[in-house]
């Protein structure tokens, strides 16, 4: 019984035009697959290409959008915060007749006279003015000045002094520095040993 002839050795047996057609054939039907390939890949990239330019302009826009709104944050909140600023460093005390505008950063210390209050400035400068020492405590405990200056302290009946110029404390000699780090004026204080005490300590848990 005659066996069957296996694809190559059919192949193999065609003359050599039906051979050569064959090749061509097989030849285009590659090209043809390799092309449908190719085109479908190039539609998958076009369609990956179109949606990410897409998904591109969606960032961008939720980005600027973004911007506008931290913008306009950052606007109001620096608006509120340099008007409380500017309310905070300038103060205007006002008494009968008298009223004087006062940059707390400024302010050294104030020293109680009676029914009077003495103010000193880093500067040298100093002034008197027509209230007691209460009336500026009040005035400096104002809840719209929280956060926004140092918080000065009392000191007995006698100082409220701006922590930022703290520069010595001698609990011994009851004397207390106040001073800018370059030094430009030196202010000493004669305080009690107790008040030094509890500033003292203030500062070690603070």
């Amino acid at each position: 019984m005659p066996t069957k002839p296996n694809k190559e050795e059919g192949i193999g047996s065609l003359p050599d035009k039906e051979f050569r057609i064959m090749i061509i054939k097989m030849i285009q039907n590659l090209e043809n697959k390799v092309e449908l390939q190719i085109n479908s890949l190039e539609t998958k990239i076009e369609k990956m290409q179109e949606k990410f330019n897409k998904d591109l302009e969606e960032i961008k826009k939720s980005q600027y959008i973004m911007n506008n709104a931290i913008n306009d944050i950052k606007k109001n909140t620096l608006e509120g915060t340099n008007s409380r600023i500017t309310e905070a460093e300038d103060r205007t005390s006002e008494v009968e007749d008298e009223m004087v505008k006062i940059n707390l950063h400024n302010v050294v210390y104030f020293q109680a006279d009676r029914n009077y209050t003495d103010i000193y400035f880093i500067n040298g400068a100093h002034i008197t003015l027509t209230t007691g020492l209460v009336n500026i405590e009040k005035m400096l405990d104002d809840p719209k000045l929280n956060g926004l200056l140092p918080a000065f302290i009392r000191l007995g009946r006698s100082f409220i002094v701006n922590p930022i110029y703290i520069f010595h404390i001698n609990v011994l000699k009851q004397e207390l520095v106040l001073s800018d780090t370059i030094q430009t004026h030196m202010y000493r204080l004669q305080v009690s040993r107790d008040a030094l005490k509890k500033l003292k300590e203030f500062y070690k848990h603070n």
